[in-house]
C-alpha cells in the first residue's frame, strides 16, 4: 500500500483545504519564524496579562481511508511546565509540551475512519515567560490510499 499525504504548511497564507473550528481565542497564520516557507500558525497572541488563565484552540475532523500517521512541526516558547501545547486525537492527549522548545517533528498514527484533532496553547494565571506561544507547520495527513498487486 502506498499512501499519498496532504501536506498543510499554510504557504497560501489561509488553513488549507481542511475545515478548522477554533475556540475563543483562535490560533493566527503568522510569518514570524515558520519552520519551513514563509508561514505557520501560532497560538494567539495576547499583551501582558491579557491571556492569563485562557487557552488558544484549534480544532478540525478529518476522514482517513487507510492506517497511517499524522504528523506536524511544533515550536514552543513559554513557561516551564506551566503554559503548555497540547496536542489531542479523538479527545485523548497526545502529546504535551512547554519551556523552550526548537522546531520538533510529531508524528502519532491514526486507524483508518474518522477523527477529530485539537492543538491547544493553555496559558496559567501567573508569570509570563518566552514568547508565551505554541507554533505549527507542515501538518502532515494521509489522505488516499493506492493498492498494487
Amino acid at each position: 500500500m502506498c499512501s499519498s499525504d496532504l501536506i498543510i504548511d499554510f504557504e497560501d497564507s489561509t488553513w488549507g483545504s481542511i475545515s478548522w473550528t477554533h475556540g475563543n481565542y483562535p490560533w493566527e497564520i503568522t510569518t514570524y519564524n515558520p519552520y519551513e516557507g514563509n508561514y505557520c500558525i501560532r497560538s494567539k497572541s495576547w499583551s501582558g496579562d491579557a491571556g492569563d488563565g485562557r487557552s488558544s484552540v484549534a480544532n478540525f475532523s478529518f476522514t482517513s481511508t487507510i492506517d497511517d500517521s499524522i504528523s506536524f512541526y511544533y515550536r514552543v516558547s513559554s513557561e516551564e511546565s506551566y503554559d503548555k501545547l497540547n496536542f489531542y486525537i479523538d479527545n485523548t492527549i497526545k502529546m504535551q509540551a512547554s519551556g523552550e522548545v526548537g522546531w520538533t517533528r510529531a508524528a502519532f498514527p491514526i486507524a483508518a475512519g474518522s477523527h477529530t484533532f485539537r492543538f491547544s496553547y493553555s496559558k496559567d494565571y501567573y508569570l509570563a515567560s518566552g514568547e508565551d506561544a505554541a507554533y505549527i507547520d507542515n501538518l502532515q495527513l494521509p489522505s488516499s490510499a493506492v493498492t498494487y498487486l
